[in-house]
């Protein structure tokens, strides 16, 4: 697919503003028409604050955030009763709508452990609190190690992206809340591409808010007014065109291993240089305690010989080249990379990350992996995808991960998932482990849209392997509602559009029509392109772009 630099503007598609011509009172009513038409759209959650957004709390939404005192009673702003917390929590469907719990002090952490310890019923809660103590301190009782956390950085005024997701890992949290004047579209990229979702509050200030976190890329929206929220969203079922609010992330199969040697290092950096933006390789343990790169524990499969990789010395898988691709392909010749040749390779690509599948069941290989992982400095580069849940073929590999994360807290994982999501139980236990999940595509057997929202609304990013379709189905799948995709052609997203940033200067004293943007696809091509601005404020402006007949929301505000 060739990428075109011909932009159409929505004045032949028009996005009509709230309030503009003789449209009708809106609603209030969740835009689902919308909601069908965004390949991306993020998780609406309303934060309860006063008893206006408590009776909206009534109607089906995404998530709601309830504040907490030591009684256990909803409160407002003001603290003032709304509610019995409990007695709402039981009556809420949560195939429909997930409770999450504003929790700031151990006071009203042990109040609440106190009353749901041997409620079987109040399993499926989610707790948010900008205390990490407060949070370990709840995570810290076994009856609510199936909370959902979400760990809520708003209140720092230097947030350090990179140092707060290890501290939302070493405690649990899937979800990192951030605030509006926060946003950072490529520090949010890289946060959820190592498997942490990000909430963001909105300042619902103007539409334009809203429209600016929504093009974020941060996969909830918190709202003190759903119906503002909503009324902003129902706009884009006025476009034509599907409309792409965060582009996916793109996960490398063993690099580009129809092209080159499955996962060796030519065919991790061709994949790198073509745009992927993560390598999943498999790893063991040698008989001399080394890492190697190789997706089965015996080598004949791609090798020019046979051992057997936890008996053999470093010296003899040396001697051995792969030679062939993913496919069975004949290709040239390459070496077995070790943990340091994978490293290096990182070090030439600083915005790459690295999903390690363990594929090693020896005792050892945790503290050994983990060893690697702290001396090549990759705490920050690395997810683990694992078998932790997955009873066969691999449940040797069980528990490999929790292992690895017994050694450092601060570690991040992907659950590998063939089964159905079909219960509680598969959040419960990934919210036990620390960790998020990754389907299978391929089995057909995953995708049950009232599951995946089921695991989107508590913070739960759907990420997909394997891919393994001709390289012509990338193009459909790039628009499909799924953060990642680890596919086997990597190096055919290359064309398509990444990202786009604002390039003009906003001036509120002269707002205009149109604003020049900056087209960035994975291979790293970059051009300009003019967007039509669709809302602004005293402090930014939104336009909207469409390239290739998918429609962008771009703010200059971030």
């Amino acid at each position: 697919m060739k990428t075109s630099k011909h932009l159409i503007l929505l004045a032949t598609i028009p996005l009509m503003l709230s309030g503009c011509g003789d449209e009708k009172p809106y609603d209030g009513e969740r835009p689902e028409a919308a909601y069908n038409n965004v390949a991306s759209a993020p998780t609406a959650v309303l934060d309860v604050t006063d008893y206006a957004s408590y009776k909206e709390s009534l109607t089906k939404l995404d998530t709601i955030i309830y504040t907490l005192n030591n009684k256990l009673e909803i409160i407002d702003k003001d603290n003032n009763k709304l509610d019995d917390f409990i007695e709402k929590f039981k009556i809420i469907n949560p195939m429909n709508t997930a409770i999450c719990a504003r929790i700031e002090t151990t006071e009203i952490a042990d109040t609440l452990i106190e009353k749901v310890k041997d409620d079987s019923e109040v399993l499926d809660l989610m707790i948010m609190s900008k205390s990490k103590e407060v949070i370990n301190h709840i995570k810290a009782n076994d009856h609510c190690k199936s909370f959902a956390v979400a760990y809520d950085v708003s209140n720092l005024p230097n947030l350090d992206y990179d140092a707060e997701r290890l501290v939302a890992n070493s405690i649990g949290a899937g979800i990192l809340v951030v605030g509006q004047s926060q946003l950072n579209k490529q520090k949010i990229r890289y946060t959820q591409n190592m498997s942490k979702c990000v909430w963001t509050y909105c300042d619902e200030v103007s539409q334009a808010d809203y429209y600016t976190c929504m093009s974020s890329g941060a996969f909830g929206i918190i709202n003190k007014n759903i119906y503002g929220y909503n009324d902003a969203f129902r706009h884009f079922g006025d476009i034509t065109n599907k409309v792409i609010l965060r582009t996916q992330f793109n996960i490398s199969h063993r690099g580009d291993a129809h092209n080159y040697a499955e996962n060796s290092i030519a065919s991790c950096r061709a994949a790198l240089e073509a745009g992927a933006e993560a390598l999943e390789l498999d790893f063991h343990r040698t008989a001399d305690n080394s890492i190697v790169c190789m997706h089965d524990k015996t080598t004949d499969k791609t090798c020019d010989g046979k051992l057997v990789i936890n008996e053999s010395t470093d010296e003899e898988i040396k001697k051995l080249r792969i030679v062939k691709g993913f496919g069975g392909e004949d290709v040239e010749p390459q070496p077995i990379p070790f943990m340091s040749d994978v490293a290096a390779l990182l070090n030439e690509f600083p915005n790459a990350i690295l999903y390690a599948e363990i594929k090693s069941k020896d005792a050892a290989f945790p503290e050994l992996f983990i060893k690697d992982i702290q001396k090549y400095n990759l705490e920050n580069r690395i997810v683990i995808i694992n078998f932790e849940s997955l009873i066969n073929p691999l449940a040797e590999l069980k528990d490999q991960y929790t292992e690895c994360r017994k050694y450092m807290p601060t570690l991040w994982g992907s659950d590998l998932i063939w089964s159905p999501i079909t219960s509680f139980s598969s959040v419960e236990f990934k919210n036990r482990h620390a960790m998020g999940y990754d389907c299978n595509i391929t089995t057909g057997t995953i995708l049950e849209p009232e599951y995946i929202m089921y695991m989107k609304s508590r913070g739960l990013m759907p990420y997909f392997w394997t891919l393994i379709d001709t390289k012509d189905s990338i193009p459909e799948f790039y628009k499909m509602d799924v953060y990642g995709m680890t596919n086997n052609y990597a190096c055919e997203y290359k064309s398509f559009v990444k990202n786009i940033d604002f390039a003009d200067t906003f001036n509120r004293d002269d707002v205009k029509d149109t604003y020049k943007c900056k087209v960035t696809t994975y291979g790293g091509e970059q051009y300009d392109v003019m967007g039509q601005q669709v809302a602004f404020d005293d402090n930014k402006v939104v336009v909207s772009v469409i390239v290739n007949s998918l429609a962008y929301i771009v703010s200059s505000a971030i």
